[in-house]
């Protein structure tokens, strides 16, 4: 998976996977594949459109996924500044 931006040391999309690797839930009982850079990034965008698109809190309790607190603070942010980013390139 190293041609993926999350696989890429110090890209936006690499934070995000590394800090839902370390605020997701039951972490401690995760697989290399739930911790997989390209894995997180997905769920990372997945939590966001659940919970702003749909209003589906339920993610924050959720294995592998982040507690509300982890999501408002680092993921939310991170994944709308990749969106803005992407905006910015149309």
């Amino acid at each position: 998976f190293s041609n993926f931006s999350s696989s890429t040391e110090g890209t936006i999309q690499s934070v995000l996977a590394a800090s839902v690797v370390t605020s997701m839930n039951d972490a401690s009982s995760s697989t290399a594949y739930w911790r997989e850079s390209t894995e997180c990034f997905a769920r990372a965008f997945e939590e966001y459109f659940a919970v702003e698109a749909l209003s589906d809190y339920s993610y924050f309790t959720r294995k592998y996924y982040c507690q509300k607190n982890e999501y408002e603070s680092q993921i939310k942010p991170l994944v709308q500044l990749i969106i803005s980013n992407l905006q910015n390139k149309l």
